[in-house]
């Protein structure tokens, strides 16, 4: 990181670049002293050899996000080692209510006719659906899926 004097706005003011900056973007701070810079790269370089370049360029909203999440696992009473092992031993499966095909098709032709649309366009539409759930009306759908239904 770098240190320059500039003028801003008319006024004085030293410039550093960070080059790895939150987002992994370069970022400019500009500050009234250069002791406030000087001590502004310290603790950068600081955070940076203790957590790593990675760590360093996770915004201000992505770390409060992290302490936000690490605050409940702790009073949940649990570490984030231990949160990472639940998942990695019984998986991250979300539980996801089985519904007919034909109920879904239903649901949807409802909701698209009462969205104003028109008609010849609600007519298609409903052909191409009931076409599909007709192909196997109470096979479930589970999980997202673009394949088209076994028959």
């Amino acid at each position: 990181m770098k240190i320059t004097k500039v003028l801003k706005h008319g006024n004085p003011r030293w410039r550093v670049n960070d080059p790895n900056g939150p987002d992994g973007k370069r970022q400019r701070k500009f500050f009234d002293s250069r002791e406030a810079a000087e001590t502004f790269i310290k603790e950068r370089t600081k955070d940076t050899k203790a957590f790593g370049v990675h760590f360093t360029t996770i915004s201000p909203n992505q770390r409060a996000g992290i302490a936000y999440q690490l605050q409940r696992l702790n009073t949940l009473g649990w570490t984030l080692a231990a949160a990472v092992d639940f998942v990695e031993k019984r998986g991250a499966e979300a539980t996801i209510p089985e519904v007919p095909l034909g109920t879904v098709a239903d649901e949807f032709l409802a909701a698209k006719n009462s969205s104003g649309l028109r008609p010849r366009y609600l007519k298609t539409l409903r052909a191409s659906t009931v076409t599909t759930a007709a192909v196997s009306p109470s096979s479930v759908v589970n999980s997202t899926s673009y394949a088209a239904p076994s028959r």
